[in-house]
């Protein structure tokens, strides 16, 4: 990761601190619920995720469930190695 993309991503989750604010006073559970999301922190978080998909993948994913599938494959190397440095 370069310091370029780290900037980015940080950008990116100051904006979505950004969206909380002006969604304010409605706490985290109102903001994340079904059919409550603001369209701004949405956005945010759309913008977040496309960065930091593309530093794991290179690519966004289609949809969740393969952004899902690629998490699970990105843990599952991280617990074998760290087994294996126990060992």
């Amino acid at each position: 990761m370069t310091d370029g993309d780290r900037e980015e991503l940080a950008a990116a989750g100051r904006q979505i601190l950004k969206a909380r604010y002006e969604n304010y006073p409605h706490n985290l559970d109102e903001l994340y619920s079904e059919g409550n999301f603001p369209n701004n922190l949405r956005t945010a978080h759309e913008k977040n995720d496309r960065i930091l998909e593309n530093l794991y993948t290179g690519k966004t994913f289609a949809n969740d469930a393969a952004r899902r599938d690629m998490l699970m494959k990105l843990y599952s190397v991280r617990v074998a190695r760290e087994n294996e440095e126990a060992a």
